[in-house]
């Protein structure tokens, strides 16, 4: 291979501040280009990076010397055999080295029901930890196991830390400190492994997706969160079966019981569903969702909600039903659909994002009245004036809510978040004239309301913060269904779409972009179609249900 000339590099590169170990050994000067050196990757070699420390735990202590391949120095009352330096005596002792289990959180199994330590109730919180004890005597084994206990306390203080200040942020419209993920929640937190697990599997599949994570540590962190959610589905699964079990048709005195225990399942099965909304290409988003709505079913916690004063139930049912508004705007089956509409009112009026409920009433009215064209062939006209008045009322309680107000923490932020809700509006609006208007009436009003979409949307990615970068999925959706004879606005929509998707991780919405590029290619398909609904229900044998959230 050719070598690597210093004056060819680009001068704006990433560089570190010092050379690799592969360079440094092999008494070359390194070009310290991030992440990977060029003079290794130009030689086929394994570049371990710029890290501060390097470990390698199979390696002695000294490398010279009388006690050079030694893993402890010799001491003078020592057994003469320990102290053996012999190639043999060596390779006993790191056989006996990497036969050390591997790092693992605190957690045993009985057979195939996984249960916790007998003298742990819960995963290790982020607390101090206590320091070990100091022993003149060195074992490699024993320091080994210890220095992974370490590690993995390290890496679970590390995601539950990033979960509280990076992840949660993503999971709300507008963040702000007491957001219930991490008030509610840390209850949970305190005294549940399952919700610990699932908690950190989310925080995981976040930082696995960061754009400034590197390939080997995306690879570390996909693995850690595979690891996690398994191991909170197994728990899962057995307090599942455990509920089935047991029954819930008992005493009214049994009720607080019942409550609680299937808070924590649904606690963690929608922080799991949350999981695989960060994590490319899959779809078990869906799989947790249908198990949230069936605990709620036969647990009947809908019902029990309602009259219900518990923050933390009422925040996981209103959760669940934004997930699944969100889902049944491209979905067609019934049993995504939301079973109930009276905990949406209480619940948007708690969070004081009033669009959420009012895109529940269009999609609902929708699918009815797709049910009748199908029965009787005949459908009333819908005053549009009605449906504009509507989004106007949720657009000014929107705006008038304190708690979003509030969270505007900065002028900035303020103006960013009064276009957000302008985009809303927009979006809120022209989603209920794809619904139910007709040809005339979308040919006068969308393009105005599409302009003024895309208007606003240039104001936030403009500004200084990106914090509200994750609430435009679904206006560049609506108004990129709408885009499909304007080649400037496809090209700006599905780079905005692209560079929020690495930004904020959420790659559960990458289908939604193919559906789009998909009618974009070919501009002709809904032509044939009322609508992109209408398209979309068609053909939702072929293209499968997406979330746009």
């Amino acid at each position: 291979m050719g070598n690597v000339r210093m004056t060819s590099l680009p001068a704006n590169r990433a560089v570190a501040s010092r050379d690799c170990p592969t360079c440094i050994k092999r008494r070359i000067k390194c070009d310290r280009t991030e992440p990977k050196c060029l003079k290794c990757a130009s030689r086929g070699l394994g570049c371990p990076g710029f890290k501060a420390v390097y470990l390698k735990w199979n390696q002695g202590i000294a490398s010279r010397g009388k006690h050079a391949g030694k893993f402890a120095p010799v001491a003078a009352c020592s057994n003469k055999a320990d102290n053996d330096g012999s190639a043999s005596a060596v390779r006993k002792r790191r056989q006996r080295q990497h036969t050390t289990t591997a790092p693992d959180f605190p957690i045993s199994q009985t057979g195939n029901k996984p249960v916790l330590d007998s003298d742990s109730q819960a995963l290790p919180l982020p607390l101090p930890l206590p320091l070990p004890l100091i022993s003149t005597s060195t074992d490699p084994t024993r320091d080994a196991e210890m220095a992974d206990a370490f590690l993995s306390a390290s890496i679970f203080q590390t995601l539950i830390h990033h979960f509280c200040t990076k992840a949660v942020s993503r999971l709300t419209w507008i963040d702000q400190p007491s957001h219930p993920w991490r008030t509610i929640v840390q209850s949970l937190l305190q005294h549940s492994a399952c919700v610990q697990l699932s908690v950190s599997s989310l925080a995981a599949a976040h930082l696995s997706m960061a754009p400034e994570a590197s390939a080997q540590q995306s690879s570390s962190l996909f693995g850690i969160y595979s690891s996690l959610r398994d191991r909170a589905l197994r728990i899962l699964s057995a307090k599942m079966q455990s509920e089935l079990r047991s029954g819930c048709s008992t005493v009214a005195e049994s009720t607080s019981v019942i409550v609680m225990s299937a808070t924590e399942i649904l606690a963690s099965m929608l922080a799991l569903c949350y999981t695989e909304v960060f994590v490319p290409g899959s779809r078990d988003w869906k799989v947790h969702l249908r198990a949230c709505r069936t605990i709620i079913n036969l647990q009947q916690l809908q019902v029990w909600q309602n009259t219900s004063t518990d923050p933390v139930l009422k925040f996981l049912v209103k959760e669940i039903n934004d997930l699944e508004i969100l889902t049944s705007t491209t979905a067609f089956d019934d049993d995504l659909l939301p079973l109930s509409a009276i905990s949406l009112q209480s619940g948007n009026s708690e969070s004081g994002w009033a669009f959420t409920s009012l895109i529940h009433k269009i999609t609902t009215l929708e699918r009815r009245r797709h049910f009748t064209k199908q029965t009787r062939g005949h459908l009333d006209p819908v005053d549009m004036g009605v449906w504009r008045r509507r989004v106007e009322d949720a657009y000014k309680r929107t705006l008038a809510c304190p708690r979003l107000t509030s969270a505007s923490r900065s002028q900035a932020l303020r103006k960013c978040f009064q276009a957000l809700t302008r985009v809303h509006y927009h979006a809120t609006l022209i989603y209920s004239y794809q619904a139910f208007a007709t040809a005339r009436e979308k040919s006068v009003s969308i393009a105005g309301l599409k302009d003024n979409l895309l208007q606003d949307v240039r104001f936030i990615i403009a500004g200084s913060t990106d914090d509200l970068s994750h609430d435009l999925f679904f206006p560049l959706f609506i108004a990129g269904v709408e885009t499909t004879c304007h080649r400037g606005q496809q090209i700006f929509i599905d780079k905005l779409f692209v560079e929020s998707l690495s930004r904020t991780g959420i790659w559960c919405n990458y289908p939604a972009l193919q559906f789009l590029r998909s009618i974009w290619s070919q501009p002709g398909t809904l032509l044939e179609y009322e609508s992109w609904i209408d398209f979309a229900r068609a053909n939702v044998s072929t293209m499968g249900t997406f979330v746009v959230f």
